[in-house]
């Protein structure tokens, strides 16, 4: 269904072996992304936004940085997605 999307999957690279412990999903936007949330969640298929920049944590606010541009806008587009094809419940 999402491979003729215009979502975008995170792949390994050639030179590596990935455990595949976190799959991510690129949206092309934050609507879309929260749009694919909404939707996969009523689906009873657990996906989430990935976790905030660390300069979002209180401490580092006034912390020097540079350009994070590209950080920022990933941490907008990206969603993590289930790792197993199963929903284990206790």
């Amino acid at each position: 269904m999402l491979k003729k999307s215009y979502f975008t999957f995170i792949e390994e690279p050639e030179y590596a072996q990935s455990n595949y412990w976190l799959n991510v999903i690129i949206c092309p936007d934050v609507a879309s992304r929260e749009t694919f949330i909404k939707q996969t969640n009523a689906n009873e298929v657990m996906t989430r936004p990935i976790w905030k920049l660390i300069l979002r944590l209180p401490m580092f606010k006034n912390a020097k940085r540079g350009n994070l541009s590209v950080s920022e806008w990933i941490e907008s587009c990206l969603v993590n997605i289930p790792s197993s094809p199963t929903n284990n419940e206790l």
